[in-house]
Formats: structure tokens, C-alpha cells, sequence
């Protein structure tokens, strides 16, 4: 369990400069330059699509809703680029310029994610730590970051945070068998290490540690906690408080955890939300 993650993108922001005003026609027209460009050098090569030209596709695609951008971006990805294949996932993940489905999101982050490609190996341990069309699963969901934070140790990868927010709630043994994972992973490859794990040793190793329930803790006076939830058989339940990226949270074993919520970002609109991790 995460902090709300940054899936690793380019983010769709100018660089700081000096200040220059344009009308909001003028930032769609410059905009759709912008995107032209790219696309026309895309289809004057031959060569592998880089990162910024599959990121021209999909904004084309999401922004403009140009059918030949997606047709584009779909080839390359059918083609076996990464780049491609990575920017496709993010698509079908946020239901944007494709229908959502996380089928497809998850087909396409392990593609790209198994050939080395550390976005989508962080992007795909959002999943996995989500269960967002998988059962969730720490122990890969670490597993995961830690492969793309080896990959790419660069501060804009948020694979390394990510990391550390689910470690913050894992048990040493889950750590241990996760840092094992990555050795696989390294080894053999992403899909054949997680095909291997025994799913009922990973069920296992999920399971939210814990012996007997502690005495309940409730919020009193100016207390940040919130109150302890009931126990719910067979589910993991919390309460949870925040105040911008500052969340304050309460387990149904009595447990308090503070975490430092990162925002997330529309890859495609730019909005900022602060969104606790679920339970």
C-alpha cells in the first residue's frame, strides 16, 4: 500500500521560462503545431518511436481525437516498441481516448515492463498494488518498483517513493520475498517470475500481519487519528484523515499510520489530486 502514485510519464508541462501570455485559442493552436510536428517526424523514420513521439501520439489521440494518432500508436505497439506499448497502457488505464479497460492497460504494461522498460514496470506495480484488474499483491507490486527504481535510480522515476510508502506496511518477510521476486525478475524475466510465484504462497504473504486486536483507539480532543473501524472477516479495513498530501490513518488492529499523500496527475489534463491509498 502506496501513497497515491505519479505513474512514471513525461508530464505534459512547459519547462520554466520567462513569462509569456497566450490566449487559449493561441495554446490549442501552438498545441496542435506542437503535436503535428512530432507526428511528422514519427512517420518520416523508420526507427524505433521514441518516448516523446508516442507521447505526441496519445495526446493526439486523447486531446484531438484523432483516429489516425491511436491507429498509429497501436501499430507501434503491436510491433513490439515500448514506448508505444507503455503510452497505450496509460490510455486504457485512465479510460482516455480509449474506453477504460484494465485488461488491456495490464496486456500492454507487461509487454513493455518485460522488456526492461522502467515506466512500465512502475506503472504495472500500480496495479498490482491497486488490484486494479488483478488481485492485489504487495509483495509483486514491490517486487516491481524495486526492478524500476533499479533501472531508472533518476528522481523523476516514482518507482523509488513508491517503494518506500509500501515498505512502510509490508512485514520484513514480505520485503525479503519481494527483493527475491526482483532477482527473478532480473533473471528470467517479469511475466515468468510472477507466473511461477504459487498463488497460495502469495495469498499468504498479503495477508495484513497481525495477531490479537489491541485494546480500540478512538479520536479524542485534537487527536489527528481517527477512529478504530470494525473488523471486518477476511478484509482489511481502515479510517482515514487528510489534510492535502497529509493523511492520518487508523487500522481496524489498532495500528496508526501516518502517510505522506504524492499527488497525482492527469497525464493528459494536468489536474492535481491528492488521493489516499486504499486500505
Amino acid at each position: 500500500m502506496a501513497a497515491q502514485k505519479l505513474f512514471y510519464t513525461r508530464q505534459f508541462l512547459a519547462k520554466k521560462s520567462l513569462p509569456i501570455m497566450f490566449s487559449q485559442s493561441m495554446r490549442h493552436h501552438l498545441l496542435a503545431i506542437s503535436i503535428a510536428f512530432s507526428l511528422a517526424l514519427f512517420g518520416a523514420t523508420a526507427q524505433a518511436m521514441t518516448s516523446e513521439q508516442a507521447e505526441a501520439l496519445a495526446r493526439s489521440a486523447y486531446l484531438q481525437k484523432d483516429a489516425s494518432s491511436l491507429a498509429k500508436l497501436q501499430a507501434a505497439a503491436q510491433s513490439g516498441d515500448a514506448n508505444a506499448q507503455d503510452w497505450l497502457g496509460v490510455m486504457y488505464q485512465y479510460g482516455q481516448g480509449v474506453p477504460q479497460d484494465y485488461a488491456q492497460a495490464l496486456a500492454w504494461y507487461r509487454k513493455a515492463a518485460d522488456q526492461g522498460y522502467a515506466a512500465a514496470q512502475n506503472n504495472l506495480g500500480f496495479m498490482y498494488d491497486n488490484g486494479q484488474g488483478v488481485p492485489q499483491d504487495y509483495v509483486i507490486a514491490y517486487a516491481l518498483y524495486n526492478l524500476s527504481a533499479t533501472g531508472n535510480p533518476s528522481k523523476d522515476n516514482p518507482a523509488t517513493s513508491n517503494r518506500t510508502h509500501l515498505a512502510s506496511i509490508m512485514t520484513e518477510q514480505q520485503i525479503e520475498r519481494a527483493q527475491q521476486l526482483t532477482q527473478r525478475m532480473q533473471s528470467i524475466g517479469v511475466l515468468k517470475a510472477i507466473n511461477a510465484m504459487p498463488v497460495e504462497k502469495r495469498t499468504a504473504f498479503n495477508q495484513n500481519p497481525g495477531g490479537t486486536s489491541p485494546k480500540s483507539i478512538r479520536t479524542t480532543g485534537n487527536s489527528p487519528w481517527p477512529a478504530r473501524p470494525e473488523k471486518v472477516p477476511g478484509e482489511t479495513t481502515c479510517n482515514t484523515r487528510c489534510i492535502n498530501g497529509s493523511c492520518w490513518r487508523t487500522y481496524d488492529n489498532g495500528r496508526h499510520v501516518h502517510l505522506n499523500v504524492a499527488p497525482s496527475v492527469d497525464p493528459f489534463s494536468g489536474n492535481i489530486t491528492f488521493n489516499p491509498p486504499p486500505c
